[in-house]
């Protein structure tokens, strides 16, 4: 009997099997899983333009929920579907990559909406006394011109180019020198001159009018006058 057993020994020990296994039954134990060493795979998507059709960006990110690699996909007209009006805009959704396809109202080009260009809005005039805006006149380097306090120094400059000839005109303005501005003629088609906002003859008026004329190779005279407006 002893040699029995034995011998039953034996045969479980090279079978695989331990003495709990056979106290049991036979049947083996299903090893637990641990599941703090479970790492799961998370891929960040990153799309710098977002949903901007006029900007041509990279979005990186995965391309199925079960991916892990990420790939990158880049913005692009869609000319080879025939679509030429039309860009392929890349944005994430979570972790996925997802497309758009957006209508451009010029064109696209280089995986972008062409951008209207901007028409820069006519200049208005304002209700003053102007005779000729011919060329520009400008005080202090605007238009209209601001107002200027009662003897205040400031500068005239005008660009009369392919014109010739011209000289102060308007109002007997004054000069730091306390000379007028109606005395100044063979001037440059193009130049600028310090002036003092105050009248020879009216030391209170409320506004200047300074002009500048020149003239054309056939003798026509254009004159542009600005309204100053004078504060005490």
């Amino acid at each position: 009997m002893k040699r029995f057993f034995f011998l039953l020994v034996i045969v479980l020990l090279l079978a695989g099997c331990s003495w709990d296994d056979f106290a049991s039954g036979g049947a083996k134990k299903t090893p637990r899983v641990d599941r703090s060493q479970v790492v799961e795979t998370m891929i960040t998507c990153t799309d710098p333009d977002g949903l901007d059709p006029f900007v041509k960006g990279v979005t990186k990110g995965a391309s199925t929920p079960v991916s892990q690699d990420a790939v990158s996909a880049t913005d692009r007209c869609m000319v080879e579907r025939e679509y030429p009006s039309h860009v392929m805009e890349y944005h994430c959704e979570g972790s996925l990559i997802k497309f758009k396809i957006i209508e451009c109202e010029h064109g696209c080009e280089d995986g972008a909406c062409i951008q209207e260009e901007a028409v820069p809005a006519p200049q208005q005039v304002p209700s003053q006394e102007v005779l000729q805006l011919a060329f520009p006149v400008l005080v202090n380097g605007q238009y209209p011109p601001p107002s200027l306090a009662r003897g205040e120094e400031f500068t005239v400059s005008w660009d009369a180019a392919g014109l010739r000839d011209c000289a102060g005109s308007g109002n007997y303005i004054m000069l730091p020198d306390d000379t007028l501005w109606t005395d100044q003629s063979n001037l440059p088609s193009t130049g600028s001159m310090r002036l003092t906002a105050r009248h020879k003859n009216l030391p209170n008026t409320p506004s200047l009018q300074l002009m500048v004329r020149c003239f054309d190779d056939t003798g026509n005279s254009y004159p542009v006058s600005v309204i100053i407006p004078v504060t005490d």
